[in-house]
């Protein structure tokens, strides 16, 4: 499950327009831990990572998905950007 964390940081850092709250990145972390099963890791690298190199529009994306192919269109979306 790892590979698909890094995948999701660099597509995040590919898109840095505007920067999201540390409360958007929690959520759109969390989601991300749900979808792929992942309960007992700590957010915290994860979410100063987003806040440094995410845009708002793809962490509100990951928030809202709901499967793994949603998230990749997330990911698909932040880099034809």
């Amino acid at each position: 499950m790892k590979p698909i964390f890094f995948v999701v940081l660099i597509t995040l850092s590919l898109t840095a327009c505007e920067r999201p709250t540390e409360q958007q990145c929690e959520d759109a972390v969390k989601n991300i831990f749900a979808i792929h099963g992942q309960k007992d890791q700590s957010p915290k690298a994860w979410i100063r990572s987003c806040r440094a190199n995410a845009s708002t529009e793809t962490v509100q994306c990951m928030t809202t998905a709901t499967t793994a192919s949603m998230l990749e269109q997330c990911e698909q979306t932040s880099v034809t950007q």
